[in-house]
């Protein structure tokens, strides 16, 4: 116990590292193009709210599909909403990007990785998926520097206490 209140910053910053490791695979991903399903059908309506502190909400709803779809907050800056919102009313029909293992789960919140329609590209697939695993690749960055940070902060903490 002595060890812990003594090490607890050290302790704290090695496990919020871990966390940054492990975090991305336990999160919904598609780490390339043949991990995605297309799905064709009539949209049925779209929410885009933008909330508090820059948060942003996109949810596109389709006929035939009780699950809402949502556009993951680390690639919403690549969509390309007033095109979409000139171009896409309700009832026409667009192609949606999800990944396969998803579509067959009974997920309530599916994310979509590409948006598109016969005649423009609102959300690039692969665009998509290079930014989060970009972003995946950067968490686990920050998680190693961690976890050494706090590993080197207690070797360093305890060769001064024993000096």
């Amino acid at each position: 116990m002595k060890y812990i209140r003594k090490y607890i910053r050290q302790l704290i910053i090695i496990f919020v590292g871990i966390l940054f490791v492990i975090l991305p695979y336990t999160t919904k991903k598609s780490s390339n193009i043949s991990e995605l399903y297309k799905i064709n059908s009539r949209l049925s309506d779209y929410s885009f709210t933008k909330g508090c502190r820059g948060s942003k909400s996109y949810f596109i709803y389709m006929y035939g599909y009780n699950n809402k779809f949502q556009i993951p907050a680390s690639i919403v800056s690549r969509f390309r909403q007033r095109e979409f919102t000139e171009n896409v009313k309700k009832g026409n029909f667009i192609d949606l990007y999800v990944n396969k293992k998803e579509i067959e789960s009974v997920s309530k919140t599916i994310y979509v990785w590409g948006i598109e329609n016969s005649n423009m590209v609102f959300l690039n697939k692969e665009k998509s998926i290079d930014t989060y695993n970009l972003d995946i690749l950067i968490g686990i960055m920050f998680g190693i520097v961690g976890i050494l940070t706090g590993t080197i902060w207690i070797i360093i903490s305890k060769y001064k206490s024993s000096h």
